[in-house]
This record gives structure tokens, sequence and C-alpha cells, in this order.
């Protein structure tokens, strides 16, 4: 995973990489005991996470957008 450590750089949004995606609100029922509701219907994963090269960040506050790539480097930093 140290390989996947972004480099902060000043200006940039603070989410430039790492796993993004969602946990189901279903997925409660892998760790406490609640009654079934429903059956999936949709045959929808409970989790699912991925990493991204890039992103496209937008700052709904300043009303701007950045366009981010990471690279990754032989050596450390």
């Amino acid at each position: 995973m140290e390989r996947y450590r972004p480099v902060r750089v000043a200006g940039l949004p603070p989410l430039v990489a790492g796993a993004i995606g969602y946990f189901s609100y279903d997925m409660a029922r892998l760790v406490e005991k609640l009654p079934a509701l429903r059956r999936n219907d949709l045959g929808l994963d409970d989790a699912v996470l991925m990493f991204y090269l890039g992103v496209v960040a937008f700052d709904h506050v300043r009303q701007c957008a950045w366009i981010v790539r990471n690279v990754f480097t032989d050596g450390p930093g």
C-alpha cells in the first residue's frame, strides 16, 4: 500500500487518490444479527472499492475543478 501513498501538493484538493467506492446499507447484516427485509433483486455487491490513477475533483464552494493524474516513480518521493 505504500506505493499508493500520494505526495501532498499545495493547492491541490486533499483527495487525489486512494480507494474510492461504496459500502451498502445492507452490509450491516454481515456484522450484526438483523432480519433480512428483502432479497437482493438487483444483484449488487455489498461493497466495491477501486483504486484510480486519476480523479476529477470539483470544489462546490469555490466553483472550480481539478483534473489530477497520479504517476509512479521508481524512487522515494
